[in-house]
C-alpha cells in the first residue's frame, strides 16, 4: 500500500525529522502535539497502461502533502524539506520500489479560522 510506504518514507528521513515527528495520514488530528505538521493523502493510485493497452507492473500514485505551521517562513522549511527528500527519489520506499517522484503541484494557503499557512504539494509517483 502506497500509504503506508509513504509514511514509512517520510518518517525516516533526518531532514524531515528534524523539523517535525508530528506526520499524519489525511488531517490534523484535534489533540496533536503541536507544529510544524505534515498531512499526506492519497489522492489517485492506479495501474500504469502500456502503449499496447496492457497493464505493465509499474503503478502510477499521486499524494498530497500539506505542511502546516503558524509561520509562514517554517511551514516552507518543512515544504522545502519534503520537496528534498522527494523530488528526484529513486529506490526502496517502503515495502516497495520507486521508479521517479516528480512535484506536480505547490501551492499556498493560509487559513484564516487556525491561524495557520499551508503550503500544499502535490507528487507523482511510479512505482512497483
Amino acid at each position: 500500500m502506497i500509504s503506508k510506504d509513504f509514511y514509512t518514507f517520510v518518517s525516516g528521513r533526518a531532514g524531515i525529522t528534524a523539523l517535525t515527528s508530528s506526520i499524519y495520514p489525511q488531517f490534523l488530528p484535534q489533540q496533536h502535539p503541536g507544529f510544524p505538521a505534515l498531512t499526506f493523502a492519497l489522492d489517485d493510485d492506479q495501474d500504469q497502461q502500456l502503449l499496447d493497452g496492457s497493464v505493465g507492473g509499474m503503478r502510477e500514485a499521486l499524494m498530497v502533502v500539506d505542511c502546516w505551521d503558524g509561520s509562514y517562513i517554517t511551514a516552507h522549511a518543512l515544504a522545502d524539506a519534503v520537496k528534498l527528500e522527494l523530488i528526484g527519489y529513486v529506490g526502496a520506499f517502503g515495502a516497495s520500489t520507486v521508479d521517479r517522484i516528480r512535484k506536480e503541484r505547490e501551492i499556498e494557503l493560509y487559513e484564516a479560522d487556525t491561524e495557520l499557512h499551508r503550503v500544499a504539494l502535490q507528487f507523482f509517483i511510479a512505482y512497483t
